[in-house]
């Protein structure tokens, strides 16, 4: 709509199709045909465009907000990478980031480029609150076609994993994706520190498991384990 006057192209998932192939709105950016692309971020995967002046990056503090302890450093790989897109040859780029918290040290750090204190400041707030590398990681994923089982039957995996396992379980809570082919999904994070076997964490909780499945209606849930989930 702001730029109506001139040809504006998207890429992402509902307009990238078998008749109009990433490679080929790639091609008609490149070739100057169309002065606007708008898109996900799939955008920024690994591109090297000559001539783009500008990048902007919209509502970037979305990325800061997943429930993932992973959100900060994948918030900047995509940040940085997305940047690099602009000012590629000889002339120099333009970035602009979208933020309500200009505050936050992330935006300081990727404008300085400065890797090195961003690296420092999220390992000492990993270290605090007892996440990889610092510990171990195993993620229990619950999923079910009715909303009320899958709660019932995580919260239930949930208390009993507690009482085995004490302050190491964090959750029961919802993915950043809390649906998929219409089954809700929750999830629960069980932090093992780094001298401890994880087989027998592993273990006790598929013996949780299989207590809670036994159970009617839990026994049509899907019970999953992602031992240090990416």
């Amino acid at each position: 709509e702001r730029f109506s006057d001139i040809p504006v192209e998207r890429m992402d998932a509902d307009t990238v199709s078998a008749s109009n192939t990433h490679e080929m709105i790639l091609e008609r950016f490149q070739k100057e045909h169309i002065p606007v692309l708008i898109g996900t971020q799939m955008v920024a995967k690994g591109l090297d465009f000559e001539n783009v002046g500008l990048v902007g990056i919209l509502n970037a503090d979305n990325l800061l907000h997943h429930p993932d302890f992973r959100a900060y450093e994948r918030a900047y790989q995509l940040l940085v990478q997305v940047s690099g897109r602009t000012g590629r040859r000889a002339e120099q780029g333009k970035v602009l980031i979208q933020t309500f918290q200009p505050e936050n040290p992330i935006f300081a750090q990727i404008v300085r480029n400065d890797y090195q204190a961003f690296f420092n400041q999220d390992m000492t707030e990993r270290h605090a609150f007892h996440y990889p590398p610092y510990v171990k990681l195993i993620r229990v994923i619950i999923r079910h076609t009715d909303f009320n089982t899958c709660n019932r039957a995580a919260d239930l995996l949930a208390n009993k994993l507690k009482l085995r396992l004490k302050n190491r379980i964090l959750g029961p809570d919802v993915p950043s994706i809390g649906r998929i082919q219409n089954k809700y999904i929750k999830q629960i994070l069980v932090k093992i520190e780094i001298t401890a076997p994880i087989q027998q964490a592993k273990q006790i909780i598929q013996n949780e498991i299989q207590g809670v499945a036994s159970q009617r209606p839990y026994n049509t849930a899907q019970f999953q384990l992602d031992i240090d989930p990416i």
